[in-house]
């Protein structure tokens, strides 16, 4: 008797962690998918943007870094007085940094190369964000007038991070793949829980 009641609120404990484990997946899918849409409201109060990387294949932007790079593009073509900072390291399968191949991208489809400034030693979301300011306040640039360029799933965890350190950005969101919409959604709701949890 003493092993079955043992085993019963075991079961029951177990019962319990699992609602508590999808409650979390569950709110943490909704917080990322209520970002998907950001815009920046007052363009003309931004000084700049961040343009967050999203990998490389060599020296060439992949695909979804590519729609960052072309939404920041859309708001540097329409908005002279904003400035980039282009953020992301050099992986182990890369030739350049993320940052580097970013500026050459923007600059190719027509940029001034003196808007951009790179970013080039982060190795994470939380990196590319904080060694992203430091540039900034290293311009003398006030970081709170400014906006984040990422893909839609990472948007909500980006601003997160930038409350953490007192910044409330705006954003604005790049669109996703279609075809990895799921994949990138799962990798980020995991994404979501580790920075919440342990990124301060």
């Amino acid at each position: 008797m003493k092993n079955q009641k043992i085993i019963h609120q075991a079961m029951k404990l177990i019962k319990l962690l699992f609602v508590l484990l999808i409650a979390v997946l569950f709110t943490s899918f909704i917080l990322i998918q209520s970002e998907n849409e950001s815009d920046i409201e007052e363009i003309s109060e931004i000084d700049a943007i961040i343009v967050l990387g999203a990998g490389i294949w060599g020296n060439q932007v992949s695909p979804q870094l590519e729609l960052r790079l072309k939404t920041a593009y859309e708001i540097l073509n329409e908005n002279e007085q904003i400035i980039a900072v282009v953020s992301g390291g050099q992986g182990p399968d890369e030739l350049i940094s993320e940052a580097e191949a970013m500026k050459k991208y923007l600059i190719k489809l027509g940029i001034n190369e003196n808007r951009i400034y790179i970013e080039d030693q982060s190795t994470s979301t939380i990196e590319n964000i904080t060694y992203s300011i430091n540039i900034l306040k290293g311009y003398k640039l006030n970081s709170t007038d400014i906006a984040i360029v990422t893909t839609d799933f990472h948007m909500f965890r980006a601003k997160m991070l930038l409350r953490r350190m007192g910044i409330k950005a705006e954003g604005k969101s790049a669109p996703n793949i279609k075809s990895i919409v799921v994949k990138n959604n799962a990798r980020e709701v995991f994404a979501l829980i580790k920075d919440f949890l342990f990124s301060h």
